[in-house]
């Protein structure tokens, strides 16, 4: 397996991605805050399938200790909400478009030099061109500007 190819694709079906449980009313420095972040750190591990080696300690976010690695894993779950069509950070946009070139290099330095493909070695079908489509969750549009649509479309018709 290529090193450029991502563990994302170790993500489990959006129909298998449970709720985070947690408190909204937890105050920052609490035992609930803490709860609510070990609560996350449970659900990166157990919904989504995040390995050990990204996940953070609850008090590296409380405490600001290691923020490093409260980046590093909410970068993996930028990375698995993006294979559900989510709209990813432009960091993890630019990381897959550059893992896509890296494929049809490797794809075309593979294919110049040897004119057989070993199966062991094909891999999923990429896009090359453009970003992944993403999908819109909120049109932004006002509500009086949703009831003025509606109510020109009523006279109208």
């Amino acid at each position: 397996m290529p090193m450029t190819r991502s563990i994302t694709s170790l993500a489990l079906p959006m129909s298998q991605v449970g709720d985070v449980p947690y408190l909204p009313n937890a105050k920052a420095g609490t035992f609930f805050a803490r709860d609510n972040v070990s609560n996350f750190i449970d659900w990166c591990r157990n919904s989504l399938g995040i390995i050990e080696c990204l996940l953070f300690e609850t008090e590296d976010l409380i405490m600001r200790k290691n923020e490093r690695h409260v980046i590093l894993c909410l970068l993996e779950v930028a990375r698995r909400g993006a294979k559900f069509g989510m709209l990813a950070p432009l960091l993890v946009q630019m990381e897959r478009q550059i893992d896509r070139e890296i494929a049809a290099e490797n794809k075309a330095a593979n294919g110049a030099d040897n004119e057989e493909s070993d199966d062991e070695y094909e891999e999923e079908p990429c896009l090359i061109y453009g970003p992944q489509p993403q999908i819109v969750t909120n049109d932004l549009k006002t509500l009086h500007e949703l009831v003025s649509e509606n109510v020109y479309d009523l006279v109208i018709a």
